[in-house]
């Protein structure tokens, strides 16, 4: 599975997860990637992954999703407002 990761500053990375990954997995790598471990993941519909143990399948990721990696600060996460050119025009944006 394939998971398209993205920083409210457009910085993009595409995730490859092996079945059965749960929301911590794409939380690993997410940070990896991008070097901060001050990241909570939010889908394109506005949901925030908060349960790290529920599998991809449980959360309702789909295979190419685009997630928001937004960065928290003081325990809130900050993300911009504009939407990036990778997601759906329907897509709404943290």
């Amino acid at each position: 599975m394939q998971i398209n990761v993205v920083l409210s500053s457009g910085r993009a990375e595409l995730l490859s997860l092996p079945p059965g990954s749960t929301v911590q997995d794409i939380l690993t790598q997410t940070q990896e990637a991008f070097g901060n471990t001050w990241l909570q993941l939010v889908t394109a519909e506005n949901r925030v992954l908060v349960d790290r143990q529920q599998r991809i399948e449980e959360a309702k990721i789909e295979d190419g999703e685009c997630l928001t990696a937004a960065i928290l600060a003081d325990g809130s996460a900050v993300a911009s407002q504009q939407r990036h050119k990778s997601w759906p025009e329907s897509a709404a944006h943290p």
